[in-house]
């Protein structure tokens, strides 16, 4: 998961034990490999998660609201295009 999200496997500790300690994750051991470790969403993070989401919708809508529609269409093509070269 470091990996995948860029970040240090040390930072990404430290972000999860502040989730865990602010309670919007719970942490499980697997059973049989002491090395994996099961993260969960818990209702106040998943209210947290939403809000935060509400938010983004905003503050992109507020950004984007002065392009015409036409511009809008151009740049959703050019990030279509951006992101299936890059994956």
């Amino acid at each position: 998961l470091a990996e995948t999200l860029g970040f240090t496997p040390a930072s990404l500790t430290h972000l999860s034990s502040k989730l865990i300690k602010n309670e919007c994750i719970t942490l499980r051991n697997d059973e049989d490999d002491r090395r994996t470790k099961y993260w969960k969403i818990t209702p106040k993070g998943l209210e947290i998660l939403v809000e935060a989401q509400k938010c983004g919708m905003k503050v992109r809508s507020e950004f984007f609201s002065h392009l015409s529609d036409a511009e809008r269409n151009s740049l959703v093509q050019i990030y279509t295009k951006l992101n299936n070269t890059f994956v």
